[in-house]
């Protein structure tokens, strides 16, 4: 059972065992958040495969990677990757919105032996159209841990 509660900001917030935090219910529905739980080495290009949903809106499809939002709006992406421990591989990965790579979302590191969980983190702000489709792509050995590795969006706005 929810309870629709107002606040000064004048945004109505659904608070229920579901909702502990109190966002508002259509922020829950246009967003989700990915990690992966197993290290993957990936060397040619292709979409990163994100295992774990730690949260997945009603209005987000998600398959191999490949995230699909339902409604049109301004969307905040992130993504953060790390390599798996002392690898020594070079990683490359672009945000893919269409399969289209986007300018300046490249994350990239050289890799060296003696560096352990060298990573990269950035997050964006893109306009989706309904039935645009999101991913993560390109080649490296990344760390599959819950706590280390992430790929989140959610809708901030309206277009």
């Amino acid at each position: 059972m929810a309870t629709v509660i107002s606040g000064d900001t004048g945004i109505d917030k659904v608070q229920s065992s579901a909702n502990p935090d109190n966002y508002p219910a259509d922020a829950l529905d246009d967003s989700w958040n990915y990690t992966r739980s197993t290290a993957l080495n990936i060397t040619s290009n292709t979409t990163f495969d994100w295992n774990v949903p730690t949260h997945i809106g009603s209005n987000i499809s998600e398959s191999s990677g490949v995230f699909t939002v339902t409604n049109s709006g301004l969307y905040m992406i992130s993504c953060r990757m790390v390599n798996n421990s002392t690898s020594n591989t070079t990683a490359s990965f672009k945000l893919r919105i269409n399969n289209v790579d986007v300018n300046s979302t490249r994350l990239y590191w050289a890799s060296a032996s003696e560096v352990a969980y060298l990573g990269a983190s950035s997050c964006w702000t893109f306009p989706l159209n309904a039935g645009d489709n999101v991913r993560m792509y390109g080649l490296g050995y990344i760390r599959g841990s819950n706590d280390m590795v992430n790929f989140s969006g959610a809708k901030i706005g309206e277009l």
